[in-house]
């Protein structure tokens, strides 16, 4: 069994001084992911429906969708299209129980004049 090598330093204990710092980096990380986790899962989400008009292109779509993703507590935007022509699907998932249609249309400012929220009412 070689135990040294040449220079006279066994290569095994090299290891035990970096394999702690990385074996508590991930067992930090482990821990933040659960503590996480758990604080997510303790809050309610509700979702809020509506329609809205005025969205003719992803520019626009990303326009509303970070405007609106600004309101407190708001997790996801999702826009889509509608058998009614010019009018799109809104959908917003939030830990918030009171955002408002009012809200939505303060949050999205000057392009409140070329979006129309129609409709933005929680489900649920």
């Amino acid at each position: 069994m070689k135990r040294n090598t040449k220079d006279g330093v066994n290569p095994g204990m090299n290891r035990g001084v970096y394999a702690m710092p990385i074996r508590l980096a991930i067992l930090l990380c482990v821990l933040t992911a659960l503590v996480m986790g758990t604080k997510a899962e303790d809050k309610t989400v509700y979702t809020y429906e509506g329609r809205i008009s005025g969205v003719f292109c992803s520019a626009c779509s990303t326009k509303v969708k970070t405007a609106l993703g600004k309101l407190p507590g708001v997790s996801s935007v999702k826009i889509t299209a509608t058998d009614e022509l010019g009018v799109q699907a809104l959908r917003v998932q939030s830990i918030s129980p009171e955002l408002t249609k009012e809200a939505a249309i303060s949050v999205l400012g000057e392009s409140a004049k070329e979006f129309a929220i129609h409709q933005f009412e929680r489900k649920g």
